[in-house]
């Protein structure tokens, strides 16, 4: 445990902002995958039955918690879980476990085997949206396997103010609360990219993950401070602790009027520079949220999740109405749709690649270019999708050589003449490219004339500028894309860009950053794409200055000769224009 003044607090990762005191309950490990032993097993059909029997039930449960929750939540919110009964139906996890069933283990066993297989794919991923899937995958496995060990259940009762506290809290868990009880979420595990954290969000319930200790044993039944915008946690909080988080409930309820009713305004500058504020997104569930945030379209859709728990490559009609959906819901706002981005630490199961170096290697539009009868299925599906709407931009990842970028190019062409002699609709789209390695900066010009938009990337941007994995805490700040160097690389890409009249929006977390956000507009950039929940946040600042101020800001933030100055000039900017938040950490 940390210290702050007397109040003892437990540090984690914010996964839903606000402030809450509660009672804890915890959650109880009814079902614990790993500890599953394998078995022989007697009755195969017996067996197989079960299982079958199990899934059924958890998918009824889950319909049935997604009914409870009708009015409470937006219909899009309560598509979480359908992904969910979707995720029980895949041919893949059904499939698996039933072929380990019929090797002769028994279903817990065979169901245990498959959960981490594929859970641990996700794990390995270094992009946090998509390494919080294998959250879902072992929420899941949880709900499966108590359905395998039925046994007698204790009613279970919640007070009145009810924070959950588990190893994991699953989306299932926060729907079985009664309603109007819940107001906070701890989790051992987790993240700022689970389901669960968008759930709590949707609720207006804080919630924080990942936390470094979690003495379960010391705090069932206690008060408890959840304070998500900090990512803390307070056990048994003194008086005056609690005295000051009725100040900032009460600032806090007026920043949220603040977003709400500057919610259809434009992100706009005093002196009238506009900055759409794109939304980054990546399933079905995810393409409501953006749409009801404001939202003026879709920056970044990450085509691999529809990739990646299978067995083999989509079809192409399969792709086809996913892409569809998503650009009817949004029509005629744009929709940018990156094409397949794996290698690195995004394998796909049925398609592995062993390299010494895989960061370095197969990933990206590498991997796509490689296959290039698969990729032109991918590309055939986006051309048919966008025939009649025209709203689509397909975005190309890790371009490194303009060579890549013509064979690109020279496939999508050919997946349009073939649609066409087929006499099947299609509409060629707007193209682009993703600048995430730094010879894609020095070669802006050259790439910029041959498209129609750039998108920088600045998370792979600064791993790939300062040579330091990003998921490596030892080597890496919370900092790192406003460090000078990845700065001046990103305002290089923006005059070059210019230059060739070709637009750059940044689809990175800085996007998301308020300061990262006011640097960018600083240097000119185009359009901003992030998490739809940082609109409000980034959309304040934008409208508090001029483009002028913001243009000085960058200026001197590329003169800087580190990331913490960088951060300290920003900061202050924010602070003098009464844009800082007081319970922002390191306030």
């Amino acid at each position: 445990m940390a210290s702050s003044g007397a109040n003892a607090y437990i540090q984690g990762v914010q996964a839903a902002t606000g402030v809450a005191v509660g009672t804890v309950t915890l959650i109880d490990p009814l079902a614990n995958l790993e500890s599953v032993p394998d078995r022989q097993a007697d009755d195969i059909d017996a067996q197989e039955g079960a299982f079958r029997a199990a899934v059924v039930a958890v998918q009824a449960e889950l319909g049935a918690s997604s009914e409870r929750l009708t009015g409470a939540l937006p219909n899009d919110v309560r598509e979480l879980f359908d992904v969910y009964i979707m995720l029980l139906g895949s041919d893949v996890l059904v499939a698996d476990t039933l072929e380990r069933i019929r090797a002769g283990n028994w279903a817990p066993g065979a169901w245990r085997k498959t959960v981490a297989r594929h859970a641990r794919d996700f794990d390995r991923m270094e992009d946090p949206y998509l390494r919080a899937r294998g959250e879902d995958i072992r929420e899941l496995g949880t709900r499966v396997l108590m359905q395998l060990q039925p046994g007698p259940e204790d009613p279970r009762s919640y007070p009145e103010r009810c924070v959950l506290v588990g190893d994991a809290v699953s989306i299932q868990d926060i729907a079985s609360v009664p309603a109007g009880r819940l107001v906070g979420v701890v989790s051992h595990q987790g993240s700022a990219f689970s389901h669960t954290a968008v759930l709590a969000n949707a609720l207006g319930i804080p919630a924080v993950a990942s936390l470094s200790s979690l003495p379960l044993d010391l705090v069932d039944g206690a008060t408890m401070v959840v304070d998500g915008d900090a990512a803390r946690i307070y056990p048994n909080p003194s008086q005056p602790l609690l005295d000051a988080l009725e100040v900032r409930r009460s600032q806090q309820e007026t920043l949220r009027a603040q977003f709400v009713a500057q919610r259809e305004l434009p992100a706009q500058t005093v002196d009238g520079v506009r900055l759409p504020l794109h939304a980054n997104i990546g399933l079905d569930a995810d393409i409501g949220l953006a749409r009801d945030s404001g939202a003026e379209g879709v920056g970044l859709f990450r085509t691999e999740y529809q990739f990646l728990l299978r067995d083999d490559f989509p079809v192409e009609d399969e792709q086809h109405q996913s892409y569809r959906r998503l650009l009817n819901v949004f029509t005629p706002l744009p929709v940018t749709i990156r094409t397949l981005d794996v290698g690195g630490d995004k394998i796909l199961p049925y398609c592995p690649q062993k390299e010494d170096n895989p960061f370095l290697g197969m990933r990206g539009i590498r991997f796509s270019l490689a296959r290039p009868e698969l990729f032109v299925i991918q590309l055939r599906a986006l051309l048919r999708a966008n025939a009649g709407l025209g709203n689509l931009q397909v975005l190309f990842p890790m371009v490194a050589r303009v060579s890549e970028l013509d064979e690109a190019l020279e496939l999508l062409a050919r997946a349009h003449r073939e649609l066409t002699e087929e006499g099947q609709a299609t509409a060629t789209p707007k193209t682009g490219l993703m600048i995430e390695v730094p010879s894609a900066v020095f070669l802006t010009g050259v790439l910029a004339a041959r498209v129609d938009f750039l998108s920088i990337g600045t998370n792979d941007l600064a791993q790939y500028m300062l040579a330091a994995d990003r998921t490596n805490a030892r080597v890496t700040t919370p900092n790192d894309t406003l460090h000078p160097a990845v700065l001046n690389a990103i305002a290089m890409t923006i005059r070059d860009a210019h230059a060739q009249s070709t637009p750059v929006s940044v689809c990175g977390e800085m996007a998301g950053d308020p300061a990262g956000a006011l640097v960018l507009l600083g240097m000119g950039i185009d359009a901003l794409s992030m998490n739809p929940a940082s609109f409000g946040r980034v959309k304040r600042v934008i409208r508090a200055f001029t483009s002028e101020q913001a243009r000085a800001l960058a200026d001197e933030a590329l003169a800087q000769e580190d990331e913490r100055q960088v951060r300290r000039l920003l900061d202050d900017a924010l602070e003098g224009a009464g844009l800082r938040e007081p319970w922002s950490p390191g306030h």
